[in-house]
């Protein structure tokens, strides 16, 4: 069974520096996403958020781009190389969360409820 997902995606971290190339790791076992500057391979400068229940929502922008809505608060916006990269990246990391949120869209509104079970 395979522990880790990972590979190169950009990431906005702010308007003066805009998107940046960063290495992402999924560690299935610990629940945990992690990234990385390219430069650090020896995993130094890693900034880890807990996945679990986690909100991944594909932009409506473009086919590229999707943000990860951690439940600490924080928000990663993330882009793929292409299309399909970006649906391996969704379809992966919304098997390993555990969110009890779904998204209700209605034309250009977006409602996050919670599951009634």
């Amino acid at each position: 069974m395979m522990t880790k997902f990972e590979g190169q995606l950009c990431k906005f971290t702010n308007v003066v520096k805009g998107w940046q190339y960063r290495r992402l790791v999924l560690d299935i076992s610990s629940m945990v996403l992690e990234y990385y500057l390219l430069k650090e391979k020896n995993g130094k400068g890693a900034v880890r958020q807990d996945i679990e229940g986690a909100l991944i929502l594909p932009s409506e922008e473009d086919s590229h781009t999707f943000s990860i809505n951690f439940s600490s608060g924080r928000v990663y916006k993330v882009r793929a190389a292409e299309a399909r990269e970006r649906q391996m990246w969704v379809d992966k990391l919304r098997a390993y969360t555990t969110s009890s949120m779904f998204i209700v869209e209605t034309g250009s509104n977006r409602k996050i409820r919670s599951k009634r079970y």
